[in-house]
């Protein structure tokens, strides 16, 4: 999280590059919270500027990624790279002219945190085979 005192000094804001749908998912390990939730329509990524408070600054750009029949959790993690990638190339190679259409947050996605272990096991979840059988 940055203070609101070090966002100032930049004169025209700081963009955060979030791989998530930022409406649904914010925090971390947006893609994988909408696996486990079965919400495969809400893969992405989200281009906003940064506020004081945890992802809820204006949306510059927002893409998501349509999710296949047994895509692993590695090609989805390639697939919004290569999207935030593009998205950020792009808003610099217009110089910045997104910016100005930057729209303000209708509706905040609820905070995420990092993913759960099994309490009994201590393992993390198996994402790759979870989408595997759900998709």
């Amino acid at each position: 999280k940055i203070k609101q005192n070090v966002i100032k000094n930049f004169k025209f804001g700081l963009i955060n590059i979030h791989r998530g749908v930022i409406n649904k998912y914010r925090g971390l390990e947006s893609d994988l919270w909408a696996l486990f939730f079965k919400d495969f329509n809400n893969i992405g990524v989200c281009l906003h500027f940064i506020d004081n408070n945890l992802d809820t600054g204006a949306i510059i750009k927002q893409k998501k990624i349509r999710i296949i029949k047994n895509m692993r959790i590695y090609q989805i993690r390639y697939l919004t790279t290569i999207l935030a990638t593009k998205m950020i190339t792009n808003l610099i190679k217009k110089k910045f002219k997104d910016l100005k259409n930057a729209r303000k947050q209708k509706k905040f996605g609820k905070y995420f945190s990092f993913m759960p272990y099994y309490k009994k096991r201590k393992a993390k979840i198996n994402f790759d085979k979870y989408v595997k059988t759900l998709v």
